[in-house]
């Protein structure tokens, strides 16, 4: 798909030259140039090095962008989670619990609590 799109172009000059020639070698109009360039308004540019600004109709293809990421590491599969899961014992279960719920009473804790 293209969509038109206008684009500002800012291009660097060398004077001394005409507007008209520049309009023509950057394809635009002169009256064009004189509406951007507000200090070229006589029609020409004198001596030296100046910017001139216009505006360019361009079609772009417009495409979805796809963003290419790092490798991805390999997820564990569930089967290691659960495994890695049993592995957790009452103890360091009650140590969990009480660093981060306040105290925690281990002698209510067993092994059947957990199996549910």
């Amino acid at each position: 798909m293209l969509v038109s799109n206008r684009q500002l172009v800012e291009e660097k000059i060398q004077g001394p030259v005409t507007m008209a020639a520049l309009a023509k070698r950057f394809g635009v109009s002169e009256e064009h140039l004189k509406e951007y360039n507000k200090w070229a308004g006589n029609g020409r540019v004198p001596a030296g090095t100046f910017t001139l600004f216009y505006i360019k109709e361009a079609s772009l293809p417009i495409e979805p962008a796809i963003v290419k990421s790092p490798e991805e590491k390999p997820k564990k599969s569930q089967s290691a989670s659960t495994a890695s899961a049993k592995k957790f014992t009452d103890i360091q279960a009650g140590q969990f619990l009480s660093e981060n719920f306040g105290k925690y009473d281990q002698s209510q804790s067993t092994q059947s609590n957990y199996s549910q």
